[in-house]
Protein backbone atom coordinates (compact mmCIF):
# COMPACT_ATOMS: atom_id res chain seq x y z
CA UNK A 1 0.00 0.00 0.00
CA UNK A 2 1.42 3.61 -0.57
CA UNK A 3 -0.70 5.89 0.62
CA UNK A 4 -1.53 9.48 -0.70
CA UNK A 5 -0.49 12.04 1.31
CA UNK A 6 -1.78 15.65 1.55
CA UNK A 7 1.18 18.04 2.88
CA UNK A 8 -0.22 21.14 4.26
CA UNK A 9 1.32 24.51 4.74
CA UNK A 10 -0.16 27.80 6.32
CA UNK A 11 1.58 30.36 4.89
CA UNK A 12 1.50 34.79 5.89
CA UNK A 13 3.95 36.50 5.22
CA UNK A 14 6.78 34.14 5.27
CA UNK A 15 9.11 34.91 2.11
CA UNK A 16 12.47 34.60 4.02
CA UNK A 17 11.93 31.09 5.10
CA UNK A 18 9.29 29.40 2.46
CA UNK A 19 11.71 28.57 -0.41
CA UNK A 20 13.99 25.98 2.31
CA UNK A 21 10.69 25.16 3.11
CA UNK A 22 8.83 23.78 0.33
CA UNK A 23 12.35 22.97 -1.34
CA UNK A 24 12.37 20.17 1.79
CA UNK A 25 8.72 18.58 0.75
CA UNK A 26 9.28 18.87 -3.04
CA UNK A 27 12.75 16.52 -2.55
CA UNK A 28 10.39 13.59 -0.52
CA UNK A 29 11.74 10.30 -1.18
CA UNK A 30 8.21 9.07 -0.63
CA UNK A 31 6.48 10.80 -3.80
CA UNK A 32 2.92 10.00 -3.44
CA UNK A 33 1.93 13.63 -2.33
CA UNK A 34 -0.55 16.21 -2.78
CA UNK A 35 1.48 19.37 -1.96
CA UNK A 36 -1.51 21.86 -0.22
CA UNK A 37 0.61 25.33 -0.42
CA UNK A 38 -2.67 27.86 1.21
CA UNK A 39 -1.73 31.72 1.50
CA UNK A 40 -3.87 33.39 4.01
CA UNK A 41 -3.85 36.90 2.32
CA UNK A 42 0.39 37.82 2.96
CA UNK A 43 1.13 40.83 1.48
CA UNK A 44 4.75 40.17 1.02
CA UNK A 45 6.38 37.76 -1.85
CA UNK A 46 5.15 34.48 -0.60
CA UNK A 47 2.18 33.58 -2.89
CA UNK A 48 4.60 34.74 -6.11
CA UNK A 49 7.23 32.41 -4.46
CA UNK A 50 4.49 29.64 -4.34
CA UNK A 51 3.32 30.57 -7.84
CA UNK A 52 6.82 29.78 -9.12
CA UNK A 53 6.76 26.39 -7.77
CA UNK A 54 3.43 25.35 -8.79
CA UNK A 55 4.81 25.99 -12.09
CA UNK A 56 7.40 23.45 -12.14
CA UNK A 57 5.67 20.63 -9.91
CA UNK A 58 1.97 19.21 -10.69
CA UNK A 59 1.74 18.19 -7.29
CA UNK A 60 1.59 21.46 -6.07
CA UNK A 61 -2.02 23.01 -5.75
CA UNK A 62 -1.94 26.92 -4.50
CA UNK A 63 -4.54 28.06 -3.03
CA UNK A 64 -5.53 31.56 -1.93
CA UNK A 65 -7.66 33.61 0.56
CA UNK A 66 -8.41 36.64 2.58
CA UNK A 67 -6.27 36.99 5.63
CA UNK A 68 -8.07 35.31 8.77
CA UNK A 69 -6.15 33.49 10.60
CA UNK A 70 -4.03 30.25 11.45
CA UNK A 71 -7.01 28.08 12.00
CA UNK A 72 -9.24 29.01 9.39
CA UNK A 73 -6.25 28.40 6.75
CA UNK A 74 -6.30 24.77 7.99
CA UNK A 75 -9.50 24.00 8.40
CA UNK A 76 -9.00 24.83 4.14
CA UNK A 77 -6.57 23.08 4.16
CA UNK A 78 -8.17 19.59 5.51
CA UNK A 79 -11.39 20.51 3.46
CA UNK A 80 -9.24 20.67 0.54
CA UNK A 81 -7.16 17.80 0.98
CA UNK A 82 -7.73 14.36 -1.17
CA UNK A 83 -5.13 12.10 0.69
CA UNK A 84 -5.74 9.27 3.50
CA UNK A 85 -3.39 10.87 5.78
CA UNK A 86 -2.72 14.79 6.70
CA UNK A 87 0.89 16.48 7.59
CA UNK A 88 1.65 19.78 8.58
CA UNK A 89 4.16 21.72 8.13
CA UNK A 90 5.21 24.90 9.16
CA UNK A 91 6.16 27.57 6.48
CA UNK A 92 8.72 28.75 8.15
CA UNK A 93 10.31 25.22 9.13
CA UNK A 94 11.54 21.90 6.97
CA UNK A 95 12.08 18.65 6.97
CA UNK A 96 14.90 15.97 6.27
CA UNK A 97 14.54 14.25 2.35
CA UNK A 98 12.84 10.81 4.06
CA UNK A 99 10.50 12.96 6.85
CA UNK A 100 7.29 11.68 4.99
CA UNK A 101 8.66 7.97 4.41
CA UNK A 102 9.63 7.56 8.07
CA UNK A 103 6.03 8.63 9.06
CA UNK A 104 4.42 6.35 6.65
CA UNK A 105 6.25 3.60 7.69
CA UNK A 106 5.55 4.14 10.86
CA UNK A 107 1.80 4.12 10.24
CA UNK A 108 2.85 0.48 8.82
CA UNK A 109 1.46 2.05 5.01
CA UNK A 110 -2.06 2.80 6.62
CA UNK A 111 -2.30 0.05 9.35
CA UNK A 112 -2.44 2.87 12.26
CA UNK A 113 -4.03 6.53 12.56
CA UNK A 114 -1.01 8.54 13.73
CA UNK A 115 2.31 8.41 12.98
CA UNK A 116 4.55 10.98 15.32
CA UNK A 117 8.27 11.93 15.66
CA UNK A 118 10.56 14.52 17.45
CA UNK A 119 11.50 17.68 16.18
CA UNK A 120 15.25 19.14 15.80
CA UNK A 121 15.21 22.34 17.38
CA UNK A 122 17.37 25.10 15.77
CA UNK A 123 17.92 28.62 17.87
CA UNK A 124 19.77 31.30 16.71
CA UNK A 125 23.66 30.31 18.22
CA UNK A 126 22.67 26.16 18.56
CA UNK A 127 21.08 23.20 17.12
CA UNK A 128 18.90 20.52 19.76
CA UNK A 129 18.74 16.72 18.08
CA UNK A 130 16.55 15.16 21.07
CA UNK A 131 17.27 11.74 18.88
CA UNK A 132 17.83 8.19 20.15
CA UNK A 133 18.45 4.91 18.93
CA UNK A 134 14.92 3.70 20.29
CA UNK A 135 12.99 1.18 19.28
CA UNK A 136 9.19 2.73 17.50
CA UNK A 137 6.62 2.36 20.07
CA UNK A 138 3.14 1.56 18.98
CA UNK A 139 1.23 3.23 21.80
CA UNK A 140 -2.57 3.65 22.94
CA UNK A 141 -3.97 6.86 23.65
CA UNK A 142 -3.96 6.08 27.35
CA UNK A 143 -0.20 5.62 26.99
CA UNK A 144 0.68 8.04 24.57
CA UNK A 145 -0.48 10.38 27.43
CA UNK A 146 0.76 8.62 30.23
CA UNK A 147 4.30 9.16 28.79
CA UNK A 148 3.66 12.58 27.34
CA UNK A 149 2.72 13.64 30.49
CA UNK A 150 5.75 12.07 32.23
CA UNK A 151 8.21 13.72 29.44
CA UNK A 152 8.93 10.32 28.08
CA UNK A 153 8.68 10.55 24.56
CA UNK A 154 11.44 13.30 23.74
CA UNK A 155 9.68 16.65 22.14
CA UNK A 156 6.70 14.73 21.02
CA UNK A 157 3.74 16.54 21.84
CA UNK A 158 0.52 17.89 20.76
CA UNK A 159 1.55 20.35 18.36
CA UNK A 160 -0.22 20.11 14.47
CA UNK A 161 3.22 19.24 13.20
CA UNK A 162 5.79 16.50 13.20
CA UNK A 163 2.75 13.88 12.71
CA UNK A 164 1.20 11.76 9.74
CA UNK A 165 -2.74 11.81 10.94
CA UNK A 166 -5.04 9.87 8.55
CA UNK A 167 -7.46 12.51 7.41
CA UNK A 168 -10.71 11.22 8.69
CA UNK A 169 -10.07 11.78 12.04
CA UNK A 170 -10.59 15.71 10.98
CA UNK A 171 -14.61 14.93 10.32
CA UNK A 172 -15.25 15.09 13.72
CA UNK A 173 -13.30 18.18 14.38
CA UNK A 174 -12.30 21.99 13.23
CA UNK A 175 -9.82 24.30 14.56
CA UNK A 176 -11.33 27.00 16.58
CA UNK A 177 -10.99 30.39 14.88
CA UNK A 178 -10.10 33.35 17.07
CA UNK A 179 -7.25 31.73 19.52
CA UNK A 180 -3.79 31.50 19.38
CA UNK A 181 -2.37 28.21 19.54
CA UNK A 182 -5.45 26.52 17.64
CA UNK A 183 -3.40 23.40 17.48
CA UNK A 184 -3.81 23.10 21.15
CA UNK A 185 -7.66 22.40 20.85
CA UNK A 186 -7.87 20.10 18.26
CA UNK A 187 -4.61 17.44 18.29
CA UNK A 188 -5.20 15.76 21.75
CA UNK A 189 -8.60 15.09 19.99
CA UNK A 190 -7.65 13.10 17.02
CA UNK A 191 -4.95 11.31 19.30
CA UNK A 192 -7.49 10.35 21.53
CA UNK A 193 -9.55 9.18 18.22
CA UNK A 194 -7.22 7.30 17.04
CA UNK A 195 -6.88 3.42 16.59
CA UNK A 196 -2.78 4.22 17.61
CA UNK A 197 -0.33 6.34 17.63
CA UNK A 198 2.74 5.05 16.73
CA UNK A 199 6.17 7.12 17.78
CA UNK A 200 9.23 6.91 16.23
CA UNK A 201 12.22 8.71 18.04
CA UNK A 202 14.84 9.83 14.92
CA UNK A 203 13.73 13.52 14.76
CA UNK A 204 12.84 14.38 10.99
CA UNK A 205 11.49 17.11 11.34
CA UNK A 206 13.69 21.12 11.52
CA UNK A 207 11.61 22.88 14.11
CA UNK A 208 12.98 26.88 13.74
CA UNK A 209 12.79 28.90 16.84
CA UNK A 210 12.57 32.39 15.81
CA UNK A 211 12.86 35.07 17.68
CA UNK A 212 9.56 36.49 16.46
CA UNK A 213 7.82 32.91 16.26
CA UNK A 214 4.43 33.19 18.61
CA UNK A 215 5.48 30.53 21.03
CA UNK A 216 8.94 33.42 21.62
CA UNK A 217 6.82 36.61 21.71
CA UNK A 218 6.96 38.41 24.61
CA UNK A 219 4.02 37.67 27.17
CA UNK A 220 0.89 39.32 26.00
CA UNK A 221 -2.89 38.38 27.45
CA UNK A 222 -3.42 36.00 23.91
CA UNK A 223 -0.80 33.64 25.50
CA UNK A 224 -3.50 32.91 28.11
CA UNK A 225 -4.97 30.59 24.80
CA UNK A 226 -2.54 28.34 25.39
CA UNK A 227 -2.81 27.58 28.86
CA UNK A 228 -6.65 27.20 28.25
CA UNK A 229 -5.94 25.14 25.55
CA UNK A 230 -3.47 22.97 27.58
CA UNK A 231 -6.21 23.33 30.58
CA UNK A 232 -8.95 21.67 28.00
CA UNK A 233 -6.69 19.03 26.70
CA UNK A 234 -5.78 17.61 30.56
CA UNK A 235 -9.36 18.06 31.14
CA UNK A 236 -10.33 15.84 27.93
CA UNK A 237 -7.73 13.45 28.70
CA UNK A 238 -8.57 13.00 32.52
CA UNK A 239 -12.15 12.38 31.77
CA UNK A 240 -11.40 9.37 29.52
CA UNK A 241 -8.54 8.23 31.63
CA UNK A 242 -9.01 9.45 35.63
CA UNK A 243 -5.86 7.38 36.20
CA UNK A 244 -3.65 10.00 34.61
CA UNK A 245 -5.04 13.05 36.86
CA UNK A 246 -1.68 13.64 38.28
CA UNK A 247 0.05 13.37 35.09
CA UNK A 248 -2.08 15.61 33.93
CA UNK A 249 -1.68 18.06 36.76
CA UNK A 250 2.06 17.84 36.59
CA UNK A 251 1.78 19.13 32.78
CA UNK A 252 -0.25 22.04 33.93
CA UNK A 253 2.12 23.11 36.56
CA UNK A 254 5.25 23.12 34.14
CA UNK A 255 2.68 24.63 31.58
CA UNK A 256 2.15 27.64 34.01
CA UNK A 257 5.79 27.73 35.08
CA UNK A 258 6.09 28.40 31.42
CA UNK A 259 4.24 31.03 31.27
CA UNK A 260 5.40 32.85 34.42
CA UNK A 261 9.32 32.95 32.89
CA UNK A 262 7.82 34.63 30.16
CA UNK A 263 5.83 37.19 32.22
CA UNK A 264 9.05 37.67 33.96
CA UNK A 265 11.41 38.25 30.87
CA UNK A 266 9.09 41.42 30.61
CA UNK A 267 10.82 45.22 32.05
CA UNK A 268 7.02 45.68 32.80
CA UNK A 269 6.16 42.30 33.99
CA UNK A 270 4.22 43.99 37.18
CA UNK A 271 1.42 44.71 34.30
CA UNK A 272 0.53 41.04 34.88
CA UNK A 273 0.03 40.84 38.58
CA UNK A 274 -3.23 39.12 38.59
CA UNK A 275 -2.28 36.82 36.15
CA UNK A 276 0.71 36.46 38.05
CA UNK A 277 -1.03 35.39 41.02
CA UNK A 278 -3.25 33.04 39.22
CA UNK A 279 -1.14 30.78 38.03
CA UNK A 280 1.08 30.95 41.53
CA UNK A 281 -2.09 29.83 43.27
CA UNK A 282 -2.82 27.53 40.91
CA UNK A 283 0.68 25.68 40.97
CA UNK A 284 0.88 25.85 44.79
CA UNK A 285 -2.72 23.77 44.90
CA UNK A 286 -0.71 20.51 44.23
CA UNK A 287 2.71 21.91 45.33
CA UNK A 288 3.26 19.19 48.15
CA UNK A 289 2.07 16.54 45.76
CA UNK A 290 5.06 18.25 43.34
CA UNK A 291 7.68 18.28 44.88
CA UNK A 292 7.03 14.36 45.81
CA UNK A 293 6.48 13.69 42.61
CA UNK A 294 9.60 12.25 40.72
CA UNK A 295 8.52 12.84 36.99
CA UNK A 296 8.53 16.45 37.98
CA UNK A 297 11.93 18.09 37.21
CA UNK A 298 14.39 19.12 39.24
CA UNK A 299 14.51 22.73 37.86
CA UNK A 300 10.60 22.89 38.29
CA UNK A 301 11.38 21.79 41.69
CA UNK A 302 13.20 24.69 41.75
CA UNK A 303 10.84 27.33 40.57
CA UNK A 304 8.18 26.07 42.69
CA UNK A 305 10.65 26.68 45.82
CA UNK A 306 11.48 30.49 44.32
CA UNK A 307 8.01 31.14 43.37
CA UNK A 308 7.17 30.31 47.45
CA UNK A 309 9.71 32.87 48.47
CA UNK A 310 8.56 35.77 46.00
CA UNK A 311 8.05 36.19 41.99
CA UNK A 312 10.82 38.53 42.59
CA UNK A 313 13.85 35.74 43.51
CA UNK A 314 12.14 33.41 40.63
CA UNK A 315 12.49 36.22 37.68
CA UNK A 316 16.12 36.65 39.05
CA UNK A 317 16.75 32.98 38.50
CA UNK A 318 14.91 32.62 35.18
CA UNK A 319 16.38 35.57 32.91
CA UNK A 320 19.86 34.22 34.41
CA UNK A 321 18.80 30.78 33.00
CA UNK A 322 17.31 32.03 29.54
CA UNK A 323 20.29 34.45 28.74
CA UNK A 324 22.41 31.00 29.31
CA UNK A 325 20.36 28.48 27.70
CA UNK A 326 17.59 29.58 25.65
CA UNK A 327 19.04 31.62 22.82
Amino acid sequence: MNPKISVIVIIYNMEAYLKKCVESIICQTYTNLEILLIDDGSNDNSLAIIREYQEKDSRIKVVTKENEGRAKTRNLGVATASGEYIAFIDADDYVTVDYVQYLVGLTQNGKYDIGACPDRIVYKKRTIDVSRDWNEEILSSKKFFDKMFKNELLNIDISAHSKLIRTALFKKYSYPAQVEFEDEYVTHKLILAANAIVVGFTAKYIYLKRDDSIVRQPFSEKRLDLIVGEEKMVADVCHRFPGLIQGGNRRLAEIYINSLGHIALLNNFSKYSEIINELKNKLFRNGKILMKDSYFSKTNKLSLILLKLGFLPFRIVNNVYYKLFRT
